[in-house]
């Protein structure tokens, strides 16, 4: 999957679009920059709302389902669009993000039940901590699994 085009994966169009490109992934991580461009609807002069920070995140597990979808499948249908379902335990380190400055996001996939996809979650702002987090990314539904039981806990926490 070299040089795939990650706008592919995801639904989202600029400016809403915060993934800018992959660093790295794996089948259960994922790591993409990003950055919120100035003619974002929610950009206000020279920053935007820190709860940015979580949708860049879900935009980034997005590209991982994505991918593991393409994995499992090279023919498979593009995604369907998926949901933003729940943030829990989200912290904000600071009240905005910039605009136009590198963003990273670092997310995990830590389980999945049906189509449900469960994920924890790291943004930073030049190195620096600006948001962690869980949250669940409602999506097309998925045959069930034996591993489905045991994920089905995680989603109780």
């Amino acid at each position: 999957m070299k040089n795939l085009d990650h706008e592919l994966l995801i639904p989202h169009k600029r400016p809403a679009l915060l993934v800018t490109g992959i660093k790295s992934h794996g089948s259960e991580s994922i790591i993409v920059r990003g950055q919120i461009e100035k003619d974002h609807p929610l950009a206000v002069q020279e920053s935007a709302p820190a709860v940015l920070a979580m949708e860049f995140a879900a935009q980034a597990a997005g590209l991982l389902l994505g991918l593991l979808r393409l994995n499992e499948n090279p023919q498979a249908a593009p995604p369907k669009i998926g949901y933003l379902a729940s943030l829990r335990a989200v912290r904000f380190e600071t009240p905005t993000l910039p605009v136009d400055r590198p963003l990273t996001a670092e997310v995990i996939l830590e389980g999945r039940l049906g189509s449900m996809a469960l994920f924890s979650a790291k943004v930073m702002v030049d190195n620096e901590i600006a948001a962690t987090g869980r949250f669940a990314i409602a999506g097309e539904q998925t045959q069930l699994n034996r591993q489905d039981a045991k994920n089905a806990k995680k989603f109780q926490k």
